[in-house]
Formats: structure tokens, sequence, C-alpha cells
């Protein structure tokens, strides 16, 4: 399991090698009203894999197992149980990638992986 290191700032794109994979990560934040949420998209070696996929606690943000991109990517939120907001990026919401095979924490839900929202605070260790 890897940590991808963030900047607690709205709109973000930045480059990392996730299991051997070239992958551009952008997050941004969008204003619904008095609700502000956190985007995600991520291209793998120049290729799109998905844009706009909302950011949510333990939710992986790989939503199809077709596409391009190898493994899971997620956040958590080592406080509590919110959804990520980027004021938080650099503390409170870590965003962690899992290679394709290996074990993901419980409570990671997504297309391929299933599993009740209760993984947390072991992170910080």
């Amino acid at each position: 399991m890897q940590q991808i290191p963030l900047e607690a700032t709205p709109n973000q794109r930045f480059s990392v090698v996730l299991g051997g994979q070239n992958c551009t990560i952008s997050l941004y934040a969008r204003s619904f009203g008095r609700e502000t949420r956190l985007f995600c998209d991520l291209a793998v070696a120049g290729t799109q894999a998905w844009c706009g996929v909302v950011c949510r606690n333990l939710v992986n943000l790989k939503l199809y197992p077709a596409l391009n991109f190898a493994g899971a990517l997620w956040f958590v939120d080592l406080e509590g149980t919110s959804d990520p907001e980027w004021a938080g990026l650099d503390r409170r919401y870590a965003l962690l990638y899992a290679a394709e095979g290996e074990p993901l924490p419980a409570g990671v839900q997504g297309a391929q992986y299933e599993g009740a929202a209760s993984y947390g605070k072991e992170l910080t260790a």
C-alpha cells in the first residue's frame, strides 16, 4: 500500500508512479450551493482512465474493473468518517493506492471490492 502526498489546495495536478504505472492525478473542488465536493481525474500513460469521480471516504475511485488502471485508489479520513475536503488534504485525509491483487483494508468499497465502512485510524501508526 502506498500513501500519495497531497497539498491543502482546492485544485492540484501531479504525476506519480503507482504500481509501475505513470499516473497524472487531478483533484479539484467544486461548489454546489452550500456544499463543496472534491473530484478526481486520472490519466495513465497519457490516456484518461476516469474524469469527474466524486471523492468519498473509503470508496475506491476506480468504479469499473475494465479501466486502464491496475489497482485501487481511495481516500481515508484519519479523524472520522467524512468525505475528503480540500482544506484537510495535507493532514486529515490520506489518498492511498493498493496494487492489483493486494488485499484492501476492511471497509474500502468499490465496483470490485466490498466491505463495511469501518477502516480508519490504523493508518496513522
